[in-house]
């Protein structure tokens, strides 16, 4: 928005109203917001898990799911997460990060034996061993102990 002094023939421009640059800052600061969330929701290359450790149990109706061999769950992880925990055969389950490693966006859990992250279509064998980039590692694994009923998970 432009102002012409009144009773004078000369027009100043360079002056915006001070609600134009308010309005011009609240676009900038919402746009970097925006940004923000956006490289979070995605991680970077070197964002992961890997740290920390949680005990579940299994008699817990919310992990009922695991009873089953081959099936999968995410789990919530201390310093972030979630994490993926397999029940792999009886007695024996694992986890790992669900962060891809090459862009650190969160993947899904595992669907007809392949894992996909959203992002750039990287594709993980159930395990979480890589197939297809374009990530160059598979997901990072963490080890899953089975102690009675009380499956304890650590990086």
């Amino acid at each position: 928005m432009q102002r012409e002094t009144s009773g004078d023939a000369n027009t100043w421009l360079s002056c915006s109203t001070r609600r134009d640059f308010l309005i011009g800052v609240c676009k900038i600061a919402a746009a970097a917001s925006a940004a923000g969330m956006f490289v979070e929701s995605c991680g970077s290359p070197t964002s992961n898990d890997a740290s920390g450790s949680r005990t579940i149990d299994l008699d817990d109706p919310m992990f009922a799911s695991l009873a089953t061999v081959g099936a999968a769950i995410k789990v919530g992880w201390p310093s972030g997460g979630p994490v993926i925990v397999r029940h792999v055969s009886q007695g024996t389950y694992e986890m790992y990060s669900t962060r891809c490693p090459h862009a650190g966006c969160e993947v899904g859990l595992p669907v007809g034996g392949v894992i996909v992250c959203p992002c750039h279509g990287s594709r993980f064998d159930a395990d979480g061993g890589l197939l297809s980039g374009p990530a160059t590692r598979g997901l990072q694994h963490g080890t899953a102990t089975l102690d009675g009923r009380q499956l304890k998970l650590s990086f």
